[in-house]
């Protein structure tokens, strides 16, 4: 990614809910999902569908 500046084929992402050890990051009751990817910046004139 870094390298290529290209989406890599086969992301990693990551996927939290800190809510479980911080209770006061979600309302009572609730939880607070959160999912992280990490993708290179588009460059000028670039579109990511032709990857």
């Amino acid at each position: 990614m870094f390298v290529n500046k290209r989406p890599s084929a086969d992301p990693n992402v990551y996927v939290g809910i800190s809510s479980k050890s911080e209770p006061s990051q979600a309302p009572a009751g609730k939880e607070n999902w959160f999912a992280l990817t990490h993708v290179p910046p588009l460059r000028e004139g670039e579109i990511w569908t032709t990857y």
